[in-house]
């Protein structure tokens, strides 16, 4: 989510070849065109582009096993967008993961990120912080908290 021109889904896709594929989804027409021109440069075939926003995601239930959210902010507005979209996509597994990276201006407010992230029926699995002069950047790892089956 969030993937601009794809310079990191191309990376990615490098890496899951033979069997896997990695959906790059941004909601700029002109980012995915973009990306699209990178991936035929880098000659990265696995590699889908999907244009749409976090409250929508055209992508099927249970059908990814990491999901990524990159420079698009941990804010409370955002991420109560995309959680719902991001766990009805994920693998209900132990090892699909929800990662998050993004800016916040104080610890306090990375709290408030944890709470969200549970209320949506994830569970923290790892994070990293780096601290700037007036910001933290942060990388979240998150995995689904299982549903039993029936």
């Amino acid at each position: 989510m969030g993937s601009g021109t794809s310079v990191v889904e191309c990376y990615l896709a490098k890496f899951v070849v033979p069997n896997g594929r990695v959906v790059a989804v941004d909601f700029a027409h002109e980012m995915n065109r973009e990306a699209r021109n990178l991936a035929k440069k880098e000659q990265v075939q696995n590699i889908h582009f999907v244009t749409a926003t976090a409250k929508k995601l055209p992508i099927l239930n249970n059908s990814q096993n990491i999901i990524i959210s990159c420079n698009v902010g941990l804010s409370p507005g955002y991420l109560n967008d995309f959680l719902p979209e991001a766990r009805r996509s994920i693998v209900n597994s132990e090892k699909s993961r929800l990662i998050l990276t993004g800016i916040v201006s104080e610890i306090e407010k990375l709290r408030g990120v944890f709470t969200i992230l549970q209320n949506h029926g994830f569970e923290l699995a790892n994070e990293k912080f780096l601290r700037s002069s007036d910001s933290i950047i942060a990388l979240i790892s998150a995995r689904p908290i299982l549903k039993t089956k029936k």
